[in-house]
């Protein structure tokens, strides 16, 4: 900048208006804006791929991702809005224009105040940027490491499911009810299996992730409701016998299913999670209590309660939950706990399912450790992202600081010369430069902290466990960028210390 504010100078003095220079350099400006951003544009579909091929090491859905028109002409517009501003500032912060163009033109001109404090105000505003963006990483690395966490309620390890689709017909609600039980029986001769059973859903099931839990409207027996009285509703889900045992699940009071509680002869029940037990039956044992999910028509009997699982996602808390005995129709979801290697299990289950029916169809073969680890996909992605952004800025400010201070050394020549001269030590020279810099990003940490526990409330509804204003990171991030800028001071720091005294002044 300040060459370029020496070439104003000297155009000035030779006989340019300044408003003639003005326009000049709005020109030069918006062609240079316009070249990077255009010149970005063209890139974007490089960096599209680069963007999509690292997304998909963690989510399925990274080929979604597409160019959107108006976002590269919002950045494009940013560019040559930014080209703009920034390339005035030199002509809008000159003074002089004519009385001092031969002095800002010669080699050993000393920079003014004026373009110290924009170069200074540009810096803390750099650092300001960085540590907004570094907050966020900070708090989305915090969210993401409370999530790992989370007990899912189950044991996820050694876990398969997949999907089972049989054709209807041959099938009907009777016969389909009869093909669970082939199946069950048929899979727990399979070498190496535990236990299996079959659901309508699993936990972390990735619909259910998706869409999220299932409603259901629901009636206790001996509570009366008005006619203005909220409806009452808990997620639902239906299984056979061997169910809660085969996904680890614990029965925390009364007692899980037994076989006889899906035959269709016998009296329904069903078993609700704590969850449900805390927020309908505070106070009370909800072992024996009856509840109707048809207005009071067909009664179940709360035969037990189930420990809560994070169905949807280690970072969605447990909901209330109802679990219902398989007595009639198909549940298509098949779990199963093996006792050795995933792969050849799944290979010897297809085998015993074409047994069964070799019409029947089997996909979305999946271990439960892998849905649950693609469930967290989302929130792994947007604390990369943020992660790498904010590293990018964090590099970007320390080259701005150490740029800053490597002027400023060029500048001070002489005055570093004269004060070496006079007996200042090597060891306070590095200090003064350290100092400055370590002065510029304090400044910017303390504006980017401010604005940062404004904005980080945006946040809050991506966080798990973790405070928007949490204080550990309000107080790392601090700490890191002074180091980080300490470091990057050093090198102008000992250039200014290996200055010789003599020969500063003689070229003087």
């Amino acid at each position: 900048m300040l060459k370029l504010e020496r070439e104003l100078a000297v155009r000035a003095a030779l006989g340019a208006g300044k408003a003639r220079l003005m326009r000049q350099l709005l020109t030069e400006s918006v062609l240079l804006g316009l070249s990077g951003g255009v010149a970005g544009v063209l890139l974007a579909p490089a960096g599209l791929r680069v963007l999509t091929g690292f997304a998909g090491r963690f989510t399925t859905r990274a080929a979604e991702v597409r160019m959107d028109g108006p976002v590269l002409l919002f950045t494009l517009l940013a560019s040559v809005g930014a080209g703009i501003v920034l390339g005035l500032a030199p002509a809008l912060t000159a003074s002089g224009w004519l009385g001092t163009a031969f002095q800002q033109a010669a080699p050993r001109g000393t920079d003014s105040r004026g373009r110290a404090r924009l170069r200074s105000a540009l810096v803390v505003a750099q650092v300001a940027f960085s540590v907004i963006l570094l907050a966020g990483a900070g708090l989305m690395i915090r969210s993401f490491a409370a999530m790992q966490q989370v007990r899912p309620g189950f044991v996820p390890g050694r876990l398969i499911t997949m999907r089972i689709s049989p054709g209807m017909p041959p099938y009907t609600m009777k016969t389909a009810r009869q093909l669970i039980d082939r199946i069950l029986d048929r899979i727990k001769t399979v070498p190496g299996v535990e236990s299996a059973a079959m659901a309508s859903t699993f936990p972390f099931d990735p619909s259910g992730v998706v869409s999220g839990p299932s409603q259901i409207q629901y009636v206790v027996q001996g509570r009366p409701r008005g006619k203005g009285d909220p409806t009452i509703t808990t997620d639902g889900r239906v299984v056979t016998a061997g169910y809660f045992e085969t996904i680890g699940q614990l029965i925390v009071k009364g007692r899980s299913f037994a076989q006889r509680d899906c035959e269709l002869t016998s009296p329904g029940v069903v078993i609700i999670n704590q969850m449900l037990a805390r927020s309908q039956f505070a106070g009370e044992d909800p072992i024996g209590k009856r509840i109707s999910f048809d207005g009071g028509q067909h009664w179940a009997e709360i035969v037990g309660i189930a420990a809560d699982v994070t169905e949807y996602g280690l970072n969605r808390p447990a909901a209330g939950e109802v679990y219902g005995a398989l007595r009639e129709g198909f549940v298509n979801r098949l779990v199963v706990r093996s006792g050795g290697d995933a792969e050849t299990a799944t290979g010897m289950l297809r085998t015993a399912m074409r047994e069964v029916d070799p019409l029947v169809a089997v996909d979305q073969v999946q271990t439960v450790e892998q849905a649950e680890y693609e469930s967290l996909a989302p929130p792994r992605m947007i604390t990369l992202l943020m992660g790498i952004f904010a590293g990018l800025a964090l590099l970007i400010s320390a080259s701005g600081i150490a740029a800053v201070m490597a002027l400023a050394v060029s500048q001070r020549t002489r005055e570093i010369g004269v004060r070496m001269a006079l007996g200042a030590q090597r060891r306070s020279v590095v200090g003064m430069v350290v100092g400055q810099g370590i002065a510029l990003a304090a400044a910017g940490i303390a504006a980017g902290t401010l604005c940062a526990l404004a904005l980080t409330k945006l946040l809050a509804s991506l966080l798990y466990g973790t405070s928007p204003r949490d204080v550990g990171t309000f107080t790392a991030i601090p700490v890191m960028f002074l180091l980080v800028a300490a470091l990057a001071c050093f090198v102008p720091a000992r250039q200014a210390s290996s200055i010789d005294p003599l020969a500063a002044l003689r070229r003087e």
